[in-house]
């Protein structure tokens, strides 16, 4: 199973056959920005089901070259429960992302995501929905 059908599907048991358990993670959308380690991995898609129950990851397109691979994905979702500090708002929201996996010896050791993280906090009324300069 794919890293992106592990989401999909809930499954973060899946998650110990194709990530490393000293996985590095780059993700300015994740509080810390950085962070290592397979168990933090399962614990953050955790919360994204906790309090996003309806979460759908439409992974759109899979590119790969060498060591690398690529997915393009569209994500739906309500936030019907706390998300990292955050109130539920019961408001829907609609993300695009790319994530990028290094593997080595078969596993995913590495990961580069990146998502509209500022128009998901305007959709879920979490910040302003325009942005006036001060």
């Amino acid at each position: 199973m794919f890293y992106g059908e592990a989401f999909v599907k809930r499954k973060p048991e899946a998650y110990d056959d194709i990530v490393a358990q000293d996985v590095l993670v780059h993700d300015p959308g994740v509080p810390g920005l950085e962070h290592k380690g397979l168990d933090k991995l399962k614990n953050i898609a955790r919360s994204f089901w906790a309090a996003f129950p309806d979460i759908v990851v439409d992974i759109q397109y899979v590119l790969g070259e060498g060591n690398l691979v690529v997915i393009y994905y569209n994500a739906t979702g309500t936030l019907t429960r706390e998300f990292q500090g955050t109130q539920p708002t019961g408001k829907k929201f609609q993300s695009p992302g790319v994530e990028m996996f290094r593997f080595s010896k078969g596993k995913i050791v590495e990961i580069w995501a990146v998502d509209d993280t500022l128009g998901m906090m305007q959709q879920l009324n979490l910040v302003p929905a325009k942005l006036s300069p001060q």
